[in-house]
């Protein structure tokens, strides 16, 4: 009986020592403890920043971007327009006037005669009237500076006979006495008459004598029931128009 209660004891000293131990191991001594208090190092102070809290993400599904759009301001409407009623229109400006000499795809009249002037006019050829001026103007040939630079060669003389429906002789009459009116002096009568008198260009007049040649005019100024010029020109008058001839550059092509 004893022996079993030494046992027994001697068991609980075991437990008793090994729970001491345990929980010593376990907590640690007081003093340790207390130790590390006095000689552990302060630590820094944990500095807080104060952080901008983000911005709240939006929704990215369709029917917040459809509020967000029926939501939005609407662009502020266009300013009306501006009046017109007291706006001063400035006026075209003048068409140039054309003159004798050639512009760009025209020819050089070599003349000291306006031709595109007054008194120049389409009609004021002999043998064209009113309705033929119209229709030369509806081509745009108003002038017998523009008949001129339309209607030197034979191609093209051709050609305004057929658009205007008149013989292509008649139109070869026009541009002989054209070509005639470009001698300074020479008026409508006169050549008129010396187209009839077998002139058909300034070159045909420079081959002429005068002398010779007023006599043609002559016979052909009175072959018919009435004269073609009140009067045959004077001598010095077919003589200055001679060599007014020799210097001019051709035109009209035969």
């Amino acid at each position: 009986m004893t022996y079993l209660i030494l046992q027994i004891l001697f068991c609980l000293f075991i437990a008793l020592s090994l729970g001491l131990l345990l929980g010593w191991l376990l907590g640690g001594c007081g003093k340790c403890q207390q130790c590390n208090n006095k000689t552990a190092p302060l630590a820094a102070p944990v500095k807080t920043v104060s952080a901008t809290p983000p911005p709240p993400i939006m929704p990215s599904n369709s029917s917040s971007s459809f509020a967000a759009a029926t939501t939005a301001t609407p662009p502020p409407p266009p300013p009306p327009p501006m009046a017109t009623k007291n706006r001063i229109v400035a006026p075209p400006p003048p068409k140039p006037i054309r003159s004798t000499k050639a512009t760009s795809g025209d020819i050089d009249l070599d003349s000291a005669v306006n031709l595109g002037g007054s008194g120049y006019e389409i009609e004021t050829l002999e043998g064209v009237g009113p309705k033929t001026g119209v229709a030369l103007r509806d081509i745009g040939i108003t002038t017998i500076a523009g008949f001129l630079t339309n209607a030197y060669l034979a191609s093209q003389r051709s050609d305004i006979a057929a658009k205007i429906a008149v013989r292509p002789k008649m139109v070869d009459s026009w541009a002989s006495m054209s070509d005639l009116l470009r001698v300074d002096g020479v008026d409508h009568q006169a050549a008129e008459l010396m187209h009839k008198s077998g002139l058909k260009n300034v070159a045909d007049l420079a081959k002429q004598d005068s002398a010779s040649f007023i006599t043609k005019m002559e016979e052909v100024n009175t072959a018919g029931k009435r004269s073609i010029a009140p009067e045959v020109p004077s001598n010095d008058s077919v003589s200055s128009w001679v060599t007014q001839a020799k210097s001019m550059k051709t035109v009209v092509k035969a």
